[in-house]
């Protein structure tokens, strides 16, 4: 017998014929609650983790558009010693101007620059410039340098410098006039008399006696193109202001 003055708590649920097999009703009701307050908590914990990593997939996308858009500055540079190009990149503050990584470059040859130094148009020289042609910044339009004239009097972008390499193969012995005074001209930085010699061959068809008419023909007009083509230009040609 419990002592007086206790109060029984008895299942209603039970049944006289004794104790009660199982939980209780309130039992599963209570542990279905909490299971399911567990599979809430767990996908409001996946919702809010997948909304963080959304905010700052879009905060980088952010922050690289503005360095790509801001920052980047990348160009093309024209070597007349190595007779090749180079790539180069790198990041600026805007405004400011100030560079603030180092400046990547990458070296690559065209077809035509490929052809020439196999065939031995290309003497070895102990220098190396590398002077400007193209590139763009943020805020700059129209960023080119005087060595752009020389690409286009070979036409290095598109397929049309392979006409070239078709041409010196057609006309081998105006190839081996034309070719040393172009690379001449360029060692003396007078990108703009290679551009003019070029532009005036490109579809000459003709023999190489016709070939030395049309270039005496073309220095009555343009008097900087001083070259003989009886001589060999030297292969350490310098620029007229360091002669």
């Amino acid at each position: 017998m419990p002592p007086s003055g206790t109060i029984l708590m008895t299942d209603p649920t039970d049944s006289a014929s004794g104790p009660r097999k199982g939980p209780s009703r309130a039992h599963v009701w209570c542990r279905n609650a909490a299971s399911r307050s567990g599979a809430w908590t767990l996908k409001q914990a996946i919702l809010r983790v997948g909304g963080i990593l959304v905010v700052w997939a879009v905060i980088w996308t952010l922050v690289f558009f503005f360095i790509g858009t801001q920052c980047g500055v990348s160009g093309v540079e024209f070597s007349p010693d190595r007779f090749a190009h180079r790539k180069f990149r790198y990041l600026q503050l805007p405004v400011l101007e100030v560079q603030i990584t180092p400046r990547f470059t990458d070296e690559f040859h065209t077809p035509l620059e490929k052809y020439l130094h196999a065939h031995g148009y290309v003497p070895p020289t102990d220098r190396e410039r590398w002077h400007f042609i193209c590139g763009s910044a943020p805020g700059v339009r129209g960023w080119r340098g005087p060595a752009r004239w020389l690409c286009h009097g070979l036409r290095c972008w598109g397929n049309e410098s392979d006409k070239w390499i078709t041409w010196s193969q057609d006309h081998p012995e105006c190839a081996r006039l034309l070719w040393p005074r172009v690379v001449a001209l360029a060692r003396r930085e007078e990108y703009y008399s290679a551009h003019v010699l070029l532009k005036r061959f490109f579809y000459f068809d003709g023999t190489p006696a016709q070939f030395r008419e049309e270039v005496q023909t073309l220095k009555k007009v343009y008097p900087e193109l001083d070259f003989d083509l009886d001589t060999q230009p030297s292969p350490s040609a310098t620029p007229a202001a360091e002669e």
